[in-house]
């Protein structure tokens, strides 16, 4: 998974350290906390029944 900007990264890396991180990927950006919710909001319940065992990739197109 790709880096998500969550409050302890908030609190921790330097300045330097959350460029780096932003551009190790090719969209130059961090996660959201919340674009992992939506993601797991989506693969849950009865709109995806039919699908067992997949994995699904959050990495920001590493």
């Amino acid at each position: 998974m790709g880096d998500i900007y969550t409050d302890t990264m908030r609190r921790s890396p330097s300045r330097n350290e959350l460029v780096e991180a932003k551009n190790e990927n090719k969209m130059k950006i961090l996660g959201q906390p919340e674009e992992v919710a939506k993601c797991i909001v989506s693969t849950s319940g009865e709109n995806i029944s039919f699908s067992t065992g997949n994995t699904i990739i959050l990495d920001g197109v590493k």
